[in-house]
């Protein structure tokens, strides 16, 4: 049986000859705003869906976004409640929207947009600029959002030696980039012992005005915020408020609810403030990677094999959520091969993943190794190790491997 598959979206346009070579489909195209009259007898639509898309289309069996983000669906309740399934192009934004936000941070850090007025008004002045520049070095960046995108961020603040936190409401799997991923229940936390706060979560209607009037409060004064996922997720007036009370050294903003943002947004004229035309996910390297999602999906679908990026309607992610009160910690753990004992070390402290060829890093269920095993082990003791000009605080002990609830194997060690 041959599938219908209707591309109504410019977005990765350039690459769609990738799709050639799929068998068992045939491909038509047209403008997103046009989908509801080309849609009759599709089975596929690579696209936004329009609110009346299901009653043009009784065939439909499956989208696949063409955005990692999927806020649409909350307009579209006949789509939640619908057998369709819904994917996304999770992980192909992570690259360009991490450059992205490096480069408005550096901008801000660097009297990049000041240096650019002066040039343009011939001017040059080097005083101010030169006294109040900062260095990222040695910062803290929180990230609001630990997915693909995040994840993308947090590798590129890390090459630069930042210290990186993260808040998310989905449970994460394990990465050598972060010791562990705070529930979203530390959001205030992580507001307060940031100097750096990137958003790179999904707008849903649990994080619509999550940074609010009291989260911007929380906030260090010299700090800087940073969104690139979302408009929405910020409360803009919250915002603006702020800004010109002189609070927080600089904000960068790539989306924003509204958009284009309207002449009359007080945003507009307000201090210490960058505004980029929702470009963070722009790359052909990216269109690429969106259409080579497509491509592997339509191949799945074929097969009868799971697809990637499959999004909870419901919920408006691809990720499942996680236990709000019990974050799940990192442990390196190499065999000692004198004793056959493991020496474990809970970090304290980190500052950047650790590169060393003795240890390798799992995250393990906290009940395994949250404390000391039972029975004689080597007493506890805090020590410093400096690993690449980096120290890291340890808790180190050793113990049999017996001693461990979780089997060595489900560790990977």
């Amino acid at each position: 049986m041959t599938l219908k598959v209707l591309l109504a979206s410019a977005e990765g346009e350039d690459f769609f000859h990738l799709l050639d070579d799929v068998d068992g489909i045939e491909i038509s195209r047209c403008a997103n705003k046009d989908v509801t009259r080309h849609a009759a007898d599709i089975d596929i639509l690579f696209g936004h869906p329009a609110v009346d898309l299901l009653s043009a289309a009784p065939k439909l069996k499956w989208i696949q976004s063409s955005s990692a983000g999927v806020e649409f669906v909350a307009g579209i309740p006949e789509l939640v409640a619908s057998d369709i399934i819904l994917t996304n192009t999770r992980g192909a934004h992570g690259p360009s929207i991490g450059e992205h936000a490096m480069a408005l941070l550096l901008a801000m850090t660097r009297h990049i947009p000041e240096s650019i007025e002066q040039q343009k008004r011939k001017h040059w002045e080097r005083g101010t600029f030169y006294r109040t520049a900062r260095e990222v070095n040695g910062l803290t960046m929180g990230i609001v959002g630990f997915g693909a995108i995040g994840r993308g961020i947090a590798q590129r603040a890390l090459a630069f030696d930042m210290n990186v936190l993260a808040v998310d409401a989905f449970a994460v799997e394990g990465t050598p980039m972060i010791e562990e991923v705070w529930p979203i229940s530390r959001l205030d936390h992580l507001m307060t012992v940031s100097d750096v706060i990137v958003v790179a979560a999904p707008l849903t209607p649990e994080t619509r005005h999550l940074i609010d009037a009291d989260q911007l409060a929380r906030m260090k004064p010299d700090a800087y915020l940073i969104v690139v996922s979302r408009g929405g997720i910020v409360d803009e007036a919250a915002l603006v408020e702020t800004l010109n009370s002189g609070k927080l050294a600089g904000v960068a903003l790539d989306v924003v609810e509204q958009e284009p943002l309207p002449a009359e947004s007080p945003l507009w004229d307000c201090p210490r403030f960058i505004l980029t035309p929702h470009l963070a996910g722009a790359s052909a390297p990216k269109e690429r990677r969106v259409v080579e999602i497509f491509r592997e999906n339509l191949v799945r679908y074929q097969n009868g094999d799971p697809l990637l990026n499959v999004v909870d309607k419901a919920g408006g992610s691809d990720r499942a959520p996680v236990n709000s009160s019990g974050p799940s910690l990192r442990f390196v753990a190499p065999l000692v091969p004198e004793t056959g004992a493991i020496r474990v070390v809970r970090f304290v402290r980190i500052a950047r993943p650790l590169i060393d060829p003795g240890f390798r890093a799992r995250r393990v269920p906290a009940m395994s190794v949250n404390s000391p095993p039972p029975g004689p082990a080597e007493p506890a003791r805090l020590v410093s190790r400096t690993i690449g000009g980096t120290i890291l605080a340890q808790a180190t002990f050793l113990a049999s491997p017996r001693r461990f609830s979780t089997p060595l194997a489900a560790m990977g060690l």
